[in-house]
């Protein structure tokens, strides 16, 4: 599963529109950066979860921000979408 480590280059992706499965954000993050990454995993409505900093330290060997997403292996379509092609 490939990843993206970083607050910004998350923020970017979300402003980009790829797709993301899952992103793991570290407990007790806050901040003006912090509320823009937020507010767009809500607008999409990716799924969210806060996890101690030694499990972002595993997953991205110390270089993360505080924030890691999980890219989807697919690029899911809406029926709508799918219908009108």
């Amino acid at each position: 599963m490939q990843k993206l480590f970083g607050t910004h280059p998350v923020i970017e992706a979300l402003k980009t529109g790829k797709q993301i499965d899952k992103v793991l954000i570290k407990q007790g993050m806050e901040g003006p950066v912090y509320r823009e990454l937020i507010t767009l995993i809500g607008e999409r409505h990716i799924p969210y979860q806060y996890v101690p900093l030694e499990k972002l330290n595993r997953e991205a060997h110390g270089a993360h921000q505080g924030v890691i997403a999980y890219l989807a292996q697919i690029d899911y379509v809406d029926l709508e979408t799918l219908v009108n092609l």
